[in-house]
């Protein structure tokens, strides 16, 4: 793929579109109140913003709005907090979907709970068996959906940011955990190409004040 640039801005492709897109929910449009999202001129009742704009059409309406937006800003790659009913329809028009299983609500939940590895695994396959279920409840052969799959949002790193592991304990702990993340994320999603989670901070020391 060829690299492109024009002063200091790089894009890959023909065209210097966005490549990717962290996620895309339903949700953001219900919280959003700011500028022409808020509909209360005169002390009125507050509408959130899905409401107001998607009133008479719902998600379905909502989903095809946003994969037209997605279209044009030339957006060919989705990552976590997509929903899922947008992914499959982008995912009919050639935009990959590559969620991840465990967000950082999730990752905080494995390192309350201890962060070891057994658990982190139990996780991982709790959530994969999730998003199977999912996407075969909508009629879909979740190979057909899915680019690829990442199991955990820099788990490591916030482990050792939370002070939950320090230093060489932090490496064993991926060491462990990861290949067994990805043995079962390739038993659950055969043919998905499975990426790596996020590995931030060095490891090699301890910091107790720090934790990296």
């Amino acid at each position: 793929m060829k690299i492109h640039n024009k002063g200091d801005r790089f894009w890959l492709g023909d065209h210097g579109h966005l490549f990717g897109a962290q996620g895309v929910m339903p949700i953001w449009w219900k919280q959003w109140n700011g500028p022409g999202g808020q509909h209360r001129p005169f002390n009125q009742k507050r509408q959130n913003s899905f409401d107001r704009y998607y009133k008479k059409d719902g998600m379905r309406g909502w989903v095809e709005e946003q994969l037209k937006l997605l279209n044009r800003a030339g957006v060919k790659l989705l990552l976590q907090w997509t929903d899922l009913a947008l992914a499959i329809r982008a995912s009919q028009e050639g935009i990959a979907f590559v969620p991840v299983l465990l967000g950082p609500e999730e990752v905080k939940q494995w390192i309350k709970s201890g962060a070891t590895a057994d658990d982190g695994v139990a996780k991982v396959k709790q959530a994969a068996k999730k998003l199977r279920n999912r996407i075969e409840a909508r009629g879909h052969d979740p190979v057909d959906i899915l680019s690829g799959i990442i199991d955990f949002e820099e788990p490591i790193w916030m482990a050792l940011m939370e002070g939950a592991l320090h230093g060489d304990k932090a490496v064993d702990v991926a060491s462990e955990m990861f290949p067994r993340c990805a043995d079962i994320l390739r038993k659950e999603f055969p043919t998905v190409p499975v990426w790596s989670s996020k590995l931030a901070g060095s490891t090699r020391k301890n910091h107790p004040n720090y934790g990296w």
